[in-house]
């Protein structure tokens, strides 16, 4: 779409938050904490196959007993295609190890088109993912085409449940007790350092919980959290009444919507991930009926792109 044949140039744009603000309407555009301490995880540049997989979310129940994919499929050639999705469930730690493989039905794919197919099993894993038992798989998904693999795409997950009861939580069936820090400001940021892994190992002495606060979502936080067992509760970049007026929701709400819906997508498969803490010192304890209706539609775009986990929101301390 945006790539010409010979030259093609890259531009990346920086700008401080005041590069959200709609000077005419004096708000945010969309959320902005966070993003001035820069971008946090690794940049890179794919080339794609024609037909491929562009995404995979994985859905894993304890209670049912069952696996389940969304994998979406996109089809950036001139025709129609159709392909069939097959899925090997490797472990992380050793990716020879198979414990299962699962096949989907032909997907077929108009030109130019994306599709979400949905694959469900009945599995479970031989062993789940806990703060005592942090083990973590990949779904490895083939796309076939006339019997020949034309995409591979691997998508890291752990399987668990978390779940709510009155004000109870638990954990794969099993009642837990969230011991929470709001942050851990010491962690370095680097994406892939050594040092968080210490620093969460440390911390659960304490704690089994964190809460990323003002947007502040270490990626590689989370990655540590995966392979340690620490629960994480990320909060989103939505913060505060005066960037986010009500009666000039018209104006913000799309942007916060389209950003919450993409951190949401890039944080589902993450095992250690249990609640999203959706917005900090707004709306939320608000009965002003406008002041609902406009958070219901945050709800449920949220849980559009994942039913699967509680939703969190923090009202005005002011």
């Amino acid at each position: 779409k945006f790539v010409r044949p010979g030259k093609n140039s890259i531009v990346i744009a920086i700008t401080t938050r005041e590069g959200l603000v709609d000077p005419k309407h004096q708000v945010y555009l969309a959320p902005s904490n966070g993003g001035q301490l820069g971008v946090r995880g690794p940049v890179r540049l794919e080339f794609r196959p024609m037909t491929a997989v562009e995404d995979v979310f994985v859905k894993t129940s304890v209670k049912n007993k069952n696996i389940e994919f969304d994998v979406t499929i996109s089809n950036s050639s001139g025709s129609t295609k159709t392909v069939v999705p097959e899925i090997k469930i490797r472990s992380q730690r050793d990716m020879k190890q198979v414990n299962a493989v699962f096949k989907g039905k032909a997907v077929t794919v108009p030109a130019g088109k994306t599709v979400v197919t949905k694959i469900k099993e009945n599995w479970i894993a031989p062993i789940l993912w806990s703060t005592t038992t942090p083990e973590m798989y990949v779904a490895d998904v083939s796309l076939y085409d006339d019997g020949k693999v034309v995409d591979d795409y691997k998508q890291h997950f752990g399987f668990r449940e978390f779940t709510i009861k009155g004000r109870e939580f638990f954990l794969n069936g099993k009642r837990i007790v969230l011991l929470r820090k709001s942050t851990l400001w010491g962690l370095s940021t680097q994406e892939y350092n050594q040092k968080p892994a210490a620093d969460l190992l440390s911390a659960r002495s304490e704690v089994n919980s964190i809460r990323q606060h003002l947007g502040t979502v270490n990626q590689d936080m989370i990655y540590r959290a995966n392979q340690t067992g620490i629960l994480m509760t990320p909060e989103s970049a939505y913060s505060w009444k005066k960037c986010f007026p009500m009666n000039k929701s018209q104006y913000w709400l799309p942007g916060v919507i389209d950003n919450l819906q993409k951190w949401v997508r890039h944080l589902r498969n993450e095992p250690s991930v249990v609640i999203y803490n959706l917005t900090n010192e707004t709306y939320w304890e608000s009965t002003d009926p406008h002041d609902m209706e406009v958070t219901k539609k945050i709800v449920d775009a949220v849980r559009e792109v994942d039913p699967t986990r509680p939703l969190e929101g923090d009202g005005d301390n002011g």
